[in-house]
């Protein structure tokens, strides 16, 4: 099977943002439209090559965006592979502070990701943007190459990146008990539901954005078998169990609010902008939504204070 005989699919839901998005932003469209048949644009190719292998400077900053599901950190390994011969698991960080002291104690022309589960699993801070910007020529100077996972777009401002990668649909081949010869799992006749499949290959289509411009789409080959992918699954297993003993979402935030309040340096943050930089320097781990409420619960503390007085 070539590679362009295959077909990309997305799901239903995905489908229905794609329209959205299509909709939304007119460049994204004609882009869409100019390339949308075209499996690889090989210019982009040679462009994120040339970077990756240290053709033009052997450093680059990647942000992989996009629907869950998508093989974004699996992405994020394949580019780090590509980045440093020498990559293993232990340069994937899940929780911030882990990920800077990765950077601090780097050596020449490694590469370090930061994975999605930061952002998922609430142990994400907005002031993760603010340093990785203030850090951004620290790595150009040591030739590190950094990998950022994030669910949206939202968090990091696109021009700190050499490439902004958004993930549009993917494909999987693969083996079942009926059909030995490679084939699409979600085209086989038993239906996907019924029978088990032995993925041996997936790909993934992105679309490239530099200096916010789109530039095109590009195709990934995913290997999520190989040994780098085992040992990021392990880690990520044992990171996920220590994520429910430690229940980083659940917080008591009515009580949490008290606390803060009872500070006496909080009486001088009144406005929303004012709270969050003070749940900068108090809760620095807390993911931008918990923020959001822990801000929401603060203003009733205050009002129910205001009332009874």
């Amino acid at each position: 099977m070539e590679l362009r005989d295959i077909k990309f699919y997305k799901d239903p839901l995905d489908i229905r943002m794609l329209k959205a998005r299509l909709e939304a932003d007119e460049k994204f469209k004609q882009i869409w439209r100019r390339r949308r048949k075209e499996i690889i644009n090989h210019e982009i190719e040679q462009t994120i090559h040339r970077r990756l292998t240290g053709i033009i400077e052997n450093f680059v900053t990647i942000l992989i965006r996009g629907f869950q599901g998508s093989f974004k950190s699996s992405l994020g390994l394949e580019f780090g592979k590509r980045t440093d011969p020498e990559f293993t698991a232990e340069q994937v960080a899940f929780l911030y502070q882990e990920f800077k002291e990765l950077l601090n104690q780097s050596k020449a022309g490694q590469s370090f990701q930061l994975d999605e589960e930061v952002f998922i699993h609430g142990v994400g801070s907005q002031r993760i943007v603010e340093e990785i910007q203030s850090i951004i020529e620290t790595l150009r100077k040591r030739k590190n190459s950094m990998i950022i996972v994030s669910p949206q777009d939202k968090y990091f401002p696109e021009e700190i990146f050499t490439f902004v990668l958004e993930t549009i649909d993917f494909c999987m081949l693969g083996t079942c008990k009926e059909n030995k010869e490679l084939h699409e799992v979600r085209d086989c006749e038993q239906g996907i539901e019924e029978t088990e499949h032995e993925v041996k290959k997936a790909y993934v289509r992105l679309v490239v954005k530099k200096s916010n411009i789109y530039m095109g789409f590009y195709i990934q080959e995913i290997n999520w078998n190989d040994d780098l992918w085992k040992e990021y699954s392990k880690k990520k297993d044992v990171w996920l169990e220590i994520a429910k003993t430690q229940e980083f979402q659940k917080l008591d935030y009515e009580e949490e609010a008290k606390k803060i309040l009872a500070r006496p340096e909080t009486n001088e943050y009144k406005s929303k902008k004012d709270l969050r930089l003070l749940l900068e320097k108090l809760k620095p781990n807390l993911t931008i939504g918990e923020k959001e409420l822990l801000i929401n619960e603060i203003a009733i503390q205050r009002k129910r204070k205001e009332i009874e007085t």
